[in-house]
């Protein structure tokens, strides 16, 4: 063993003078990655920074296309490793988004834990030539997905999220954008579907779905003259079955908020303002949940997952009925009821003077 010793060193040494390495001044991390459908196609656009670089090539498929963006960038070694962001144009989303996805999925070069964001009206070029050195279109991404995350106003999903809902119940989000003024403003979700978007779902709604499937960032609610800020959410879903059959689904959502502005507009020292807001509050969350289960079923997409609810509660029962899933989806029977209170009102009945002291 002790002989073969300085075989083996002298082998590795070999091998390793004969790999192509690349100085890391050389390699240009592709921050952003944007997919379109072209004449050609399909094109890849790229965003790498220091110094800023923008480069779209077409090609018949995107893996030949990232192939032209190496050539055109010989001097520079592109870095895939790691790519901060998916972007997906508005065509290429609503067509086929599949080729996005499967780049990403078999290349050895990328990671599956990618963000994705599906542009709701542009192609992903237009995009990644948006913004300047200092606030260029992985920053604005970068900024939507902590506002994402702080707002509620939707949530990022990652390559391999997206596809592990498309393969265990057929339908999957994600995060919607859109590109006003050089800038990217949120615009909820995208709903997947045999490959493609099939749907959005636009603010406010899309706090349903963060309430409905426990997404975190609840987010501000704005009602008639205050704005509350929803601080818990304890969604419930309970099947209601007739022996084996699945006669409809009952889903109950308990909300703790606090109040946090107010305006002239509300009377705050009525005897029941307090019940009044709480009241409004159920309404506005209600009215999204019972949009997005109508959207589900018009789609028949289970973006919500209501099978995997359904499901857990009876493993036996959904055997049964789970071949069936794609027709009952669409004529399930459901109620949506929403219990909603105010922790913090900050003296609702007690506005701040703002006539000064007397």
């Amino acid at each position: 063993m002790k002989r073969l010793l300085p075989l083996f060193i002298l082998l590795t040494l070999l091998l390793s003078a004969c790999a192509p390495v690349r100085p890391i001044r050389e390699l240009r991390i592709v921050e952003t990655l944007g997919c379109d459908l072209s004449e050609g196609g399909v094109s890849l656009s790229i965003a790498a920074a220091k110094p800023r670089l923008r480069l779209t090539q077409e090609a018949a498929s995107l893996r030949l296309a990232m192939d032209r963006l190496r050539d055109q960038a010989a001097s520079e070694a592109l870095f895939f490793a790691h790519t901060r962001f998916l972007l997906i144009g508005r065509e290429m989303a609503e067509d086929d988004l599949a080729p996005a996805l499967d780049l990403v999925a078999r290349s050895a070069d990328m990671r599956l834990r990618t963000p994705v964001f599906l542009l709701q009206n542009a192609d992903a070029a237009e995009a990644v030539q948006a913004g300047d050195e200092e606030r260029d279109v992985t920053k604005l991404l970068a900024a939507l997905q902590e506002d994402y995350a702080q707002q509620g106003a939707g949530a990022v999903f990652s390559c391999a999220e997206t596809l592990a809902a498309l393969a265990e119940r057929g339908a999957a989000l994600a995060a919607a954008c859109r590109l006003e003024e050089e800038t990217l403003c949120p615009a909820g979700y995208g709903i997947i579907k045999d490959g493609r978007c099939v749907g959005w779902i636009a603010p406010p709604a899309a706090q349903g779905v963060n309430l409905l499937c426990a997404l975190g960032g609840h987010g501000d609610v704005r009602l008639d003259g205050a704005t509350v800020t929803l601080s818990e959410c304890k969604a419930e879903f309970q099947p209601r079955w007739d022996g084996d059959r699945l006669a409809g689904l009952d889903i109950s959502l308990r909300l703790r908020a606090a109040l946090t502005e107010t305006d002239g507009r509300r009377d705050n020292t009525a005897e029941n303002a307090r019940a009044d807001l709480e009241a409004e509050l159920a309404e506005t969350v209600k009215s999204w949940c019972e949009e997005l289960l109508r959207q589900s079923q018009a789609l028949c997409a289970d973006f919500l997952d209501l099978a995997g609810h359904i499901r857990r509660d009876s493993p036996s029962n959904w055997r049964r009925i789970a071949p069936e899933w794609s027709a009952i989806l669409p004529e399930l029977a459901w109620t949506v009821t929403v219990e909603a209170a105010l922790d913090r009102t900050l003296d609702l009945e007690a506005p701040v003077p703002l006539g000064g002291m007397e």
